[in-house]
């Protein structure tokens, strides 16, 4: 369902639209569970840049790049729930700022910048 769901919601014809359109910034949110999943999490085993969603995450800065856009990654949803909406990744209780949620998110954050950097060396894009 996920690799449907990742292949067909934003396409380059998409980004064209909105680069035709006068748009020139993409904001794309993701949830920690990109790149960090502990045990009894209800999140798929993160996977390298070769399939699943850091691929198309690294897809979509190459089409941005090519349209002349510029992104912005948005940690949209961090351990133990930020807001307590689906959206952050679990329902219910605000737990981000209890046990280690908190120096856990740094570190999400430190991977999507490990990531991001990675894939600039590699020439995948520009910074």
């Amino acid at each position: 369902k996920l690799k449907t769901h990742w292949d067909t919601f934003i396409t380059k014809t998409d980004l064209e639209i909105l680069s035709n359109a006068g748009i020139s910034h993409l904001r794309i949110p993701i949830g920690y569970w990109a790149v960090d999943v502990l045990d009894g999490e209800p999140f798929p085993l993160p996977q390298d840049d070769s399939s699943g969603l850091l691929f198309h995450l690294k897809q979509a800065y190459v089409w941005a790049e090519d349209l002349g856009m510029k992104v912005l990654l948005d940690l949209h949803g961090a351990p133990g729930s930020q807001n307590g909406f689906d959206n952050s990744g679990k329902r219910g209780k605000i737990n981000w700022l209890e046990d280690d949620n908190v120096e856990r998110t740094i570190k999400i954050i430190e991977k999507f910048c490990e990531l991001l950097n990675k894939w600039v060396n590699e020439d995948a894009f520009k910074a």
